[in-house]
């Protein structure tokens, strides 16, 4: 994926790949949606994806994207009417330090957060709290992806 490989940089065409294959049953993989990325000029050498990989990727597979900002209303609404959510931020985990994508997939009992996270396996089985998400998450970059 551009200058590196998908399992180092590629977080953001496999938070598509997620979701892209969730909705619409399609099996499609990182490697497949990173040759797509990568095609349409939304790597950034020495950064990664841009934040453009969501709404091109999306439509690309017949998806639509919607910009919501770091709003946990609209993100739990999207989530509750069978959207799923990609965004992107910095920090501790889920993120890193130089950044990260992941996908907010879902509401567990308790009113926390499921994800899906391609790059720490322990971040998926346990549920966040809404608002340590958003003071991390990048506001500009978090798009409700939706059939």
């Amino acid at each position: 994926y551009g200058s590196t490989t998908v399992g180092e940089g590629g977080c953001g065409p496999s938070a598509m790949a997620m979701i892209i294959t969730a909705l619409t049953g399609e099996r499609v993989t990182p490697d497949v949606v990173a040759s797509y990325a990568a095609l349409e000029g939304l790597y950034i050498p020495g950064t990664g994806s841009s934040w453009a990989i969501a709404r091109v990727t999306a439509e690309h597979w017949g998806l639509k994207s919607k910009l919501l900002g770091a709003d946990a209303a609209k993100i739990t609404a999207t989530l509750q009417s069978g959207g799923l959510v990609v965004t992107s931020g910095s920090g501790p985990l889920p993120f890193t330090s130089g950044g990260h994508y992941i996908v907010i997939r879902g509401i567990a009992p308790d009113g926390k957060w499921l994800i899906g996270d391609s790059g720490h396996v322990a971040t998926n089985k346990k549920s966040w709290d809404p608002q340590h998400l958003l003071s991390i998450m990048n506001n500009g970059n978090v798009h409700a992806i939706t059939k």
